[in-house]
């Protein structure tokens, strides 16, 4: 994110074929470093806020079910739209 906009953009790029599979959520997982600007990291927000509406847009092959996040549910069972 200290870098700038078209390293946040190329970082983003990479998340895009987790996005789509599903059952990935992108995030810093540590403290923001000190020297990220505030600029880049809300510009961070926003693009991860787009890139993840747009995916779960998208067919999934791991859909979410309340039986099990990321897991397809077995057919038949309480919770699957088909039974």
């Amino acid at each position: 994110m200290a870098e700038g906009k078209e390293d946040i953009d190329a970082a983003l790029a990479h998340m895009e074929p987790l996005l789509r599979d599903g059952g990935y959520i992108p995030w810093c997982d540590h403290l923001v470093p000190p020297d990220v600007p505030f600029d880049n990291y809300l510009y961070y927000v926003a693009r991860v806020k787009e890139a993840t509406q747009a995916a779960s847009t998208l067919q999934t092959r791991y859909p979410c079910h309340s039986l099990g996040i990321g897991l397809p549910l077995p057919h038949g069972q309480p919770g699957d739209p088909a039974a």
